[in-house]
């Protein structure tokens, strides 16, 4: 299924993101969500693998342009 958009789950005033919004760039630039995908990241500490999944979003370019832990969005499909 592909995502269409993530809202912050925990949040009194919830970032909503979502495929097609318009996102202004740390150099003043803007780009349009592309996709939002579901990666696992590994996370070393102390010697110690773990795992947590994050939900990223990328312009069409292939440029990171966030990203939340799994487990503090909703998710919505289309």
């Amino acid at each position: 299924m592909r995502i269409k958009g993530i809202t912050e789950a925990f949040s009194m005033q919830p970032a909503f993101l979502r495929v097609g919004d318009t996102i202004r760039l740390e150099d003043g630039t803007q780009t349009k969500v592309d996709r939002i995908e579901m990666e696992r990241v590994e996370l070393f500490i102390d010697s110690s693998v773990s795992h947590s999944d994050y939900y990223v979003g990328y312009d069409a370019e292939g440029r990171k342009l966030f990203q939340y832990r799994a487990d503090t969005v909703n998710v919505y499909y289309f």
